[in-house]
């Protein structure tokens, strides 16, 4: 009884994985491009708040946290269809840590 019962349980386990094994087997498909025209520039500029701590391997407790806000920006521009340059800049705001 046993045996069945592990059977079963074994069976309930891989039946749901055996559906998106399935899908898994069409492959990828190969996207297709527009024009040659294909440009374009972005920007991207975010504000956030974050908080660390820290702890090495022969200490005993976490350190204090250490919060600061944070400050990125992006931009970059694709020159051709096959490359796009960009550069990023992210910084902490908190110089006391």
């Amino acid at each position: 009884m046993r045996a069945t019962l592990r059977t079963l349980a074994l069976l309930c386990l891989l039946v749901p994985a055996a559906g998106s094994l399935a899908a898994q087997h069409h492959g990828l498909r190969p996207v297709e491009r527009g024009g040659d025209d294909e440009r374009g520039f972005w920007v991207v500029v975010g504000v956030a708040q974050g908080r660390e701590r820290y702890k090495f391997d022969d200490d005993a407790q976490w350190s204090e946290s250490f919060e600061a806000s944070a400050f990125m920006i992006g931009a970059g521009g694709m020159l051709s269809r096959d490359f796009t340059v960009g550069l990023e800049w992210n910084v902490w705001s908190d110089y006391e840590a």
